[in-house]
């Protein structure tokens, strides 16, 4: 049976014999391969080669010869075994067989063979390995990457201990650095330095915090906190929108109070006043009590001006002054009402009160064009004024441009800004007085062009106000329903009725932070983090940007009123490139730019979003 199967074996291993019959015994073939100690006995046809003894290799084996220490050498001292090749070789099933290795590595067992590697070595992607062999210097957490090679990471900053100060998380790794540092240039790592007043925190080009020196801030005539400016001779310390400058000490901006300093002869009824951006004395002035303007004698206004008694002196103003108390009535007329709109040029445009959707109003106590937003009726009258392309410049010439519905293409162009508060002197045409147009005016009618059985039956699309030169639709609070038929009345509904009415300034909630007065800026948190909430005052939004000759800013967010929004965003900022493109990137130097907005949070970021921003189309008023 032993023989049978020896015969299979060296046939399926292909050594061809006749029969395994060594010709002078085994212990013949035994000396001559005692080199290895392993042969085989055969015998080919024709000439017996080695005496029918074949030798094989020392690492050969098979059911007869077992593998051992001394047939193959194994580096590792791993486990040897016979193959299915019959040949003896070193294999490994765990790392701990391999041995042997260089200072420094680790024995990996990898497919039953050992390999030395550093001990951030993970084969087969183990993250085993990792938390076997591998250690991190700031015992963060431990991955195993797609190059088998073990790694430290972190995600949060307080994943990296073990710094002699603060670990900082930075890209996935720990750094250790100060606990001023602020990586990648981040202004909220800096936002627990506590800096002195006048002073705020930011990140440097080096990434590490600082207290920058934040510009001295004013209000209005106040410069009392302007403590680090100092002006030369012959100067003196101006709020130029709340930057503290230096200006020469006759500067002043058509604001009488700028000229404090100026010394006036009293004796000879001198006054202190702004003429043309230089402050000046005013000899004689006119005096006024009340509404009474007949004193005023010397006062010239322009031909879009009216006078009027304004804290005892005789002033200037666009369109005369009404009584809001009164209802609707015939005092605001397209004759006496102008539109004024101070254009990117610079210049101060007017047009008449005549187009497709504006009409004379009376707001506040002083007729103005107010755009409605509903279109009036195409009804006609006797002595209706139609819209023409024809507009009146300051001197009287006609020019023709064509009038649209928008405020910025019927206006006319005065040579220079005109003020509304102009002093004796400063005025530029003769005095144009429209106490002919108040005299002739008649009362308004209406027409009651609809049937109603209530007041919510009549709107603005099927009851309006005709008065003499124009017709226009009727103000919801105006709207009545008498004798089953649609009715504007003068005087303002107050019954309780389903009709909807806008009788209070609508509500809006904005971003508030800083105090401009105690120059306290808003804090950077605030800035980028900080919630809107609902304004006790003011019906719009505005963030102040006061940027430094040094580069730094200083930011405010505060609720106002229409009228800071005309001043400081529509005559100071809208004109300016600067301010339009301030987040485009700050243009070195140092001014101040408002942005007043009008809907809800709209000044979360610096510069609020163009379509939100105040014109005066947008007023609430409108």
């Amino acid at each position: 049976m032993v023989n049978l199967f020896y015969w299979v074996l060296l046939l399926l291993s292909g050594i061809s014999f006749i029969h395994c019959v060594c010709q002078h015994g085994p212990s013949h073939c035994q000396h001559f391969c005692q080199s290895s100690g392993k042969y085989n006995c055969v015998t080919t046809s024709g000439h017996m080669e080695n005496h029918g003894c074949e030798c094989l290799p020392k690492d050969y084996c098979d059911y007869r010869y077992s593998c051992s220490s001394t047939d193959v050498a194994c580096s590792h001292n791993e486990a040897i075994r016979c193959n299915g090749n019959n040949k003896c070789e070193c294999y490994c099933s765990q790392d701990s067989q391999c041995l042997n290795c260089p200072a420094g590595n680790l024995g990996f067992c990898v497919n039953e063979k050992c390999v030395c590697e550093t001990n951030n070595y993970c084969p087969g992607n183990n993250k085993f390995y990792c938390l076997k062999n591998f250690q991190c210097a700031h015992s963060e957490s431990k991955r195993c990457n797609q190059n088998d090679r073990c790694e430290c990471f972190c995600d949060i900053n307080t994943d990296c201990k073990n710094c002699p100060e603060k670990g900082f998380c930075v890209d996935g790794s720990c750094v250790c650095e100060s606990q001023n540092y602020c990586p990648k240039g981040n202004h909220m790592y800096c936002l627990s330095l506590s800096c002195d007043r006048g002073y705020t925190s930011k990140c440097n080009s080096t990434n590490h915090c600082y207290c920058a020196y934040v510009p001295d801030t004013c209000s209005n005539h106040d410069v009392s906190k302007c403590y680090h400016l100092t002006c030369s001779s012959g100067e003196k310390k101006y709020c130029d929108g709340r930057t503290c400058t230096c200006k020469p000490l006759d500067y002043c901006q058509q604001n009488d109070g700028d000229c404090q300093h100026k010394t006036c002869d009293a004796s000879k009824g001198e006054v202190k006043v702004c003429l043309s951006g230089t402050c000046g004395c005013l000899a004689i002035p006119d005096f006024c009590g009340g509404d009474d303007t007949s004193t005023c004698q010397h006062i010239i206004c322009n031909q879009y001006q009216v006078k009027k008694c304004e804290n005892g002196m005789c002033k200037c103003q666009v369109n005369p002054s009404c009584s809001t108390k009164e209802g609707l009535n015939d005092t605001c007329t397209p004759e006496n009402t102008y539109l004024e709109v101070k254009g990117s040029d610079g210049k101060t445009y007017y047009a008449n009160c005549t187009d497709s959707f504006h009409y004379p109003l009376c707001v506040e106590d002083r007729c103005q064009c107010v755009y409605w937003k509903t279109p009036p009726p195409n009804l006609t009258s006797e002595g209706s004024t139609i819209p023409t392309n024809s507009m009146t410049d300051v001197a009287g010439s006609s020019v023709s441009s064509p009038v649209t519905s928008q405020t910025t293409d019927a206006m006319t162009d005065s040579s220079t800004p005109i003020s509304t508060d102009q002093p004796t002197g400063a005025s530029q045409a003769t005095d144009q007085t429209t106490d002919s147009i108040l005299n002739t005016t008649k009362a308004p009618t209406t027409i009651s062009v609809a049937t109603c059985a209530t007041r919510i039956d009549c709107n603005q699309q099927n009851t309006h106000l005709t008065f003499p030169t124009f017709t226009m639709p009727c103000p919801e609070d105006h709207i009545d329903c008498v004798d089953n038929k649609c009715f504007c009345s003068l005087d303002k509904i107050t019954t309780t009725t389903p009709q909807p009415t806008a009788t209070a300034a609508p509500s809006i909630s904005c971003h508030q932070c800083g105090d401009p007065d105690a120059n306290l800026p808003c804090d950077l948190r605030t800035v980028y983090m900080g919630q809107p909430s609902q304004c006790s005052t003011g019906s719009y939004c505005m963030t102040d940007v006061v940027q430094g000759s040094d580069d730094s800013v200083a930011i405010y967010k505060r609720c106002v009123d229409e009228l800071t929004c005309r001043n400081e965003w529509m005559a100071q900022s809208s004109d300016q490139d600067r301010c339009l493109r301030y987040a485009e990137g700050a243009v070195p130097g140092q001014y101040t730019c408002h942005y007043c907005c009008t809907v809800d949070g709209c000044n979360s970021n610096i510069v609020p979003e163009a379509r939100t921003f105040y014109s005066t189309s947008s007023s609430i008023n409108n």
